[in-house]
């Protein structure tokens, strides 16, 4: 009862407290909406609008990257798919034996030549056998291919280079796949280097391939072919030193086609 006789008697209080009450919260809850739409609008949107950008930027570097992976990825299978499809339809790759002791050897047609696709086995006087493979001098060299086979002069290797697109990149065409080349033409050159007689010492072993060539330089001197990385070169050197040979079927050489008119062939003077 006291409570209700103390409100009745400051009813007029209570009511102006519940007015004052009433106009202070229409009042401040103008100033808190005005600083909640101020901070929407001045900070969180930018946030949100920066994080967007930021979230683009990434997302259109992550698909740059993606493609860019995508389409690497789609070379290495259609190279592969090329080599894979050139050994396969190679038509002409088959196999000689030696008559002679028997070694038989992978050939394949580059072209219009027939190259032997291995390194000539074949022993006899002035050679240096190393790790299932053998070094011949020069001399002996012109010897060295069986019948029906030649040891190709630099016009030979000429023409072969040519049809692989010249002295620059021929190297990696003709070089295994195993010393890092693609070996697009079956030709399976292995980094043999060659012997240094003088020195009894091998130069270049796992790192280029050498053969003798037909064609002489001087009394001394002759040509021999070089695989080094990429490029495929001629270059001269002593003819007592021992390298690998290559034999080309004695009916490919195309004496009509002059390939340094089209392609620089590469070529080196002196010794290595």
């Amino acid at each position: 009862m006291e409570i209700w006789q103390i409100i009745i008697e400051n009813k007029a209080l209570i009511i102006v407290g519940i007015i004052v009450g009433v106009i202070v919260f229409i009042i401040c809850h103008g100033i808190i909406l005005k600083v909640l739409k101020w901070i929407f609008n001045n900070i969180f949107l930018k946030i949100v609008n920066k994080t967007c950008k930021i979230a683009c930027v990434i997302g259109n570097w992550v698909r740059i990257i993606f493609t860019i992976n995508k389409l690497e990825n789609q070379v290495k299978e259609l190279k592969r798919f090329a080599v894979e499809y050139k050994k396969s339809k190679n038509e002409f790759e088959t196999f000689f034996t030696d008559p002679r002791d028997g070694n038989k050897y992978r050939i394949v047609k580059v072209g219009n030549q027939t190259w032997m696709a291995e390194n000539l086995r074949y022993k006899m006087p002035s050679i240096k056998p190393y790790d299932n493979g053998i070094y011949y001098n020069w001399e002996a060299a012109q010897k060295a291919c069986p019948s029906g086979w030649r040891l190709p002069s630099i016009e030979d290797w000429g023409q072969l280079v040519n049809y692989c697109r010249g002295g620059e990149t021929a190297g990696e065409k003709l070089k295994n796949e195993g010393c890092g080349g693609t070996d697009e033409f079956n030709f399976s050159a292995i980094m043999r280097g060659y012997y240094v007689t003088d020195k009894t010492v091998f130069k270049f072993i796992g790192e280029r391939a050498i053969w003798w060539t037909s064609t002489e330089l001087d009394h001394q001197k002759s040509y021999v072919q070089c695989i080094d990385g990429e490029k495929c070169y001629k270059y001269n050197e002593f003819k007592e030193n021992m390298f690998s040979i290559r034999c080309v079927k004695s009916e490919s050489y195309d004496s009509q086609i002059v390939p340094h008119q089209r392609y620089n062939l590469g070529s080196q003077s002196g010794t290595i």
